[in-house]
């Protein structure tokens, strides 16, 4: 990018997206077959949640998206968005970018990954406190995710692998029920 004189002002580093799920293969109202959805946490906390196609809107990336419903009773519960069994991920990269549509709440909304030491890592999109569209952004390199399990390192041994593609983590103590809509979710190589 550079300014009105010539000047650089921002460079990037060259790299390519590659997008991995854009949940706009279906028709509104239809489930989401490809996924599976799971309440996790608390088994005393009750809650549900389910996954459907939706329109996305006028001013969204996409004509189609998925739509996230949940009820989340008062406590410790997330939801986890996921393919079954931990699927591969080519290469190294650095950055997962996701289109969301945020419901002006306290939820927070993460993703898990797996190393090959078979550690789990969980880095932070960040707050769905706002509402409309957004790509949010969150690291892949495990430098500012919180980690357990395996090796417990804190370092990504590669190949890595999903455990969770998105998860939405609950906040707060008072009973929830919402909806957030998810659109394509992209790897970030440099």
């Amino acid at each position: 990018l550079y300014d009105a004189k010539g000047r650089n002002i921002v460079r990037m580093p060259a790299g390519r997206y590659e997008i991995i799920e854009t949940f706009a293969v279906g028709k509104p109202g239809d489930r989401v077959m490809n996924m599976a959805v799971t309440m996790d946490g608390d088994p005393k906390v009750k809650g549900e949640a389910t996954l459907t196609y939706a329109d996305a809107g006028a001013k969204s990336p996409v004509k189609i998206c998925a739509k996230l419903d949940y009820l989340i009773e008062p406590g410790w519960k997330f939801v986890r968005v996921y393919k079954e069994g931990n699927i591969p991920i080519d290469g190294k990269p650095t950055r997962l970018g996701f289109w969301l549509n945020g419901n002006n709440g306290t939820g927070m909304a993460r993703l898990r990954i797996v190393d090959a030491g078979q550690e789990t890592f969980q880095p932070d999109l960040g707050p769905l406190s706002f509402t409309g569209w957004q790509c949010m952004f969150a690291d892949l390199t495990g430098a500012i995710a919180g980690h357990w399990g395996g090796k417990n390192t804190g370092r990504i041994e590669y190949p890595i692998a999903w455990d969770t593609l998105f998860l939405f983590d609950h906040v707060g103590s008072k009973q929830s029920k919402d909806a957030l809509y998810l659109g394509p979710a992209m790897l970030y190589y440099e």
